[in-house]
């Protein structure tokens, strides 16, 4: 098929360099070609992209190697006065780029990598949230990290570097906390989305979400069907904050709320909750979920078919080893936390610093896991 010619509307090149007799003998071919295709591109340059010249043209007439003209063109284009087009042709860039839509704010949204990788509930926030962003006009800019040496030294630069007007923390570390400050310093907005436990001051824009009313229902139900026990699946002992002050709340001896932590032996642990005697569990800590479900899954089967189990994500089995299993759900409404966030900051009523707004999660009782009950 015979190439579509391309419509070139710039004066001639004899024209543009009227009186040009060839470079002197023993210059910079290279730097005095890049000199006057800049000065070309500088003076056809108009407010709508414009096809340039094509190289040989410039070849032939320069009296150069077309490779010398190459290099010429990937400068202009690294300068960014030209953009060109694979096998097609090359365009003059306008003089100013006008954005098709008005932005409101660039905001950047720090998104631990394994977290993404690993669970549901983080990669339906992000995915949200950057959703509801473009919709109301802003840019969701997702800029992903992990925790090794090069964190400290380098994410602040690079969070900088991005020219944010907000920063959207999610679940952030109180390691986490002097970027964030100094983020501020530089006039950006923060805002950040923790967890009920989260115990450093937070002079920033807070959303926090709770699992403390559903744990409540959660273990006033029991109650009435005979289970007092309730066992912790932790992966250390201790059991959180927000759950020592639910045992108050619900009139529930601290002593029968037992830590079981994971140890060494996925499967021995397992089997060892399987043949407890009908209790209740809970397990809150995401990733420590997500692991037992992907390294486990008939025995996490089993261990929902035989206790009830309260989780506070959606569990992760494949439909083969779900078979009829059920399991309670203390679930956050990540789209509720999302659409809350993005209005506040497209109407500009951001909560006050000090002042944070609580999302609590929905008791869901008895789901089936696989396939899902409709909420």
């Amino acid at each position: 098929m015979a190439r579509r010619k391309v419509h070139r509307d710039v004066p001639p090149l004899a024209r543009l360099f009227a009186g040009h007799a060839g470079f002197p003998a023993g210059a910079n071919r290279s730097a005095l070609l890049l000199e006057s295709l800049r000065g070309a591109a500088l003076r056809v340059r108009r407010s709508q992209p414009r096809a340039f010249y094509a190289m040989r043209d410039v070849a032939a007439f320069f009296a150069v190697p077309l490779p010398t003209v190459s290099r010429a063109y990937r400068a202009l284009e690294d300068e960014g006065l030209l953009s060109r087009l694979r096998s097609s042709m090359t365009m003059v860039r306008p003089r100013r780029a006008r954005p098709r839509a008005r932005l409101r704010a660039v905001v950047g949204l720090p998104v631990w990598q394994q977290g993404f990788l690993e669970l549901r509930d983080w990669r339906a926030f992000f995915i949200e949230l950057e959703e509801q962003l473009r919709r109301s006009q802003f840019v969701g800019d997702l800029l992903f990290y992990e925790h090794d040496r090069r964190f400290h030294r380098a994410f602040p630069d690079r969070l900088w570097a991005h020219r944010l007007d907000v920063l959207l923390w999610f679940m952030p570390l109180p390691e986490h906390y002097p970027i964030i400050e100094a983020m501020t310093d530089r006039g950006v907005t923060a805002i950040v989305v923790s967890g009920p436990d989260e115990t450093e001051p937070c002079p920033w824009t807070r959303y926090r979400v709770s699992w403390r009313r559903a744990l409540a229902s959660a273990a006033r139900e029991w109650s009435s069907e005979g289970v007092h026990g309730v066992r912790l699946m932790r992966p250390t002992r201790e059991p959180t904050r927000s759950q020592a002050a639910l045992c108050a709340d619900v009139g529930v001896a601290a002593q029968s709320w037992r830590s079981e932590p994971l140890g060494d032996g996925i499967e021995d642990y397992l089997r060892r909750l399987v043949a407890l005697p009908r209790t209740a569990l809970v397990l809150d800590d995401d990733l420590m979920c997500a692991g037992l479900c992907r390294l486990a899954p008939s025995l996490m089967a089993d261990l929902l078919r035989r206790h009830r189990v309260l989780v506070t994500r959606e569990i992760d089995l494949p439909r083969y080893h779900a078979g009829d299993a059920r399991c309670d759900g203390a679930l956050i409404d990540w789209q509720r936390l999302v659409r809350r966030i993005v209005a506040d900051l497209k109407t500009e009523t951001l909560p006050a610093a000090g002042a944070p707004v609580t999302i609590e999660a929905r008791w869901l009782p008895r789901r089936r896991v696989w396939p899902r009950d409709e909420e």
